[in-house]
């Protein structure tokens, strides 16, 4: 009898054992390690895009900073004003008749 015992025992865990996964369960870890490079391979883009935007941010940065030395750098090479002029902002027709006022016109 525990021979019989011990036989139907092996026997059902080698049946057991052998039979293996299902196709439905072979299948469902496909399409999870599938998914799995899908979602690496998306995390992989976003990070790409994300370093591309940083590095544009920066290139645009240092363009900018040259352009704001440029101008700086023109603004130190131009003469600066004699004196204390203030700057003309009256119309042609206030001129004229300061001029005709003075008698020069």
């Amino acid at each position: 009898m525990k021979k019989l015992l011990a036989l139907l025992i092996v026997a059902g865990m080698a049946s057991f054992v052998a039979c293996g996964p299902s196709q439905k369960e072979l299948e469902a870890k496909e399409k999870a390690k599938q998914d799995s490079i899908a979602a690496a391979e998306k995390a992989k883009q976003e990070a790409d895009s994300l370093a591309f935007v940083e590095k544009e941010k920066a290139r645009i940065d240092s363009l900018r900073a040259d352009s704001i030395a440029q101008v700086d750098k023109k603004k130190q090479n131009q003469p600066r004003p004699q004196g204390n002029k203030k700057p003309d902002n009256k119309t042609n027709e206030q001129k004229v008749k300061e001029k005709v006022k003075a008698g020069r016109g």
